[in-house]
């Protein structure tokens, strides 16, 4: 569904992601419960009990990291089944205000080189065509924790304007 933007060798040779300085920091992955199935499958890690659908984080140094990262490798064990977070990351959904934003995580050296590239703003305005089908708002309402708050290391790209609508919409429903 998400096409990945940023080259895979670029990625191997990045420190960054599925790292936490915080053991409950928000930007720590979010499972959908279809995905905690598949992920089940494979006998991993488990989740955090009573809060199913964010993993617990381990420690790992001098920080934490996602129980199914390898740091010597810097490899994933559930790459090829990884949830809808880590696939669209370093993009992130966020809430601010009365609305939902596409934002990008400042701490990824990719986005940094190449914020402003024309490949950039194309792939910016695919993911708003993507966050504007049906399916996928509805995924989202039902999975609202996918929409983090706002954070000081993000950039704003793009409101989503038919995301927004539907959450405010389906907020007022009694």
């Amino acid at each position: 569904m998400i096409k990945q933007l940023i080259p895979p060798g670029f990625c191997l040779k990045c420190d960054i992601c599925c790292r936490f300085l915080d053991r409950f920091s928000q930007m720590r992955p979010y499972f959908l419960y279809e995905e905690i199935e598949k992920v089940g499958k494979h006998s991993l890690k488990p989740f955090k009990k009573g809060r199913a659908l964010l993993i617990s984080l381990i420690r790992h140094k001098n920080m934490y990291i996602c129980p199914y990262f390898y740091p010597k490798e810097n490899s994933c064990a559930i790459y090829k089944i990884r949830p809808f977070d880590c696939r669209l990351y370093p993009f992130l959904l966020s809430h601010k205000d009365s609305g939902i934003f596409l934002c990008a995580d400042l701490n990824c050296p990719f986005i940094n080189k190449n914020i402003k590239s024309k490949s950039f703003k194309d792939y910016i305005s695919c993911l708003k065509k993507i966050f504007s089908d049906e399916k996928l708002i509805n995924k989202i309402l039902k999975n609202k924790a996918l929409i983090g708050t706002y954070v000081d290391d993000v950039v704003f790209l793009a409101r989503l304007k038919r995301l927004s609508k539907k959450l405010h919409a389906h907020k007022e429903k009694p």
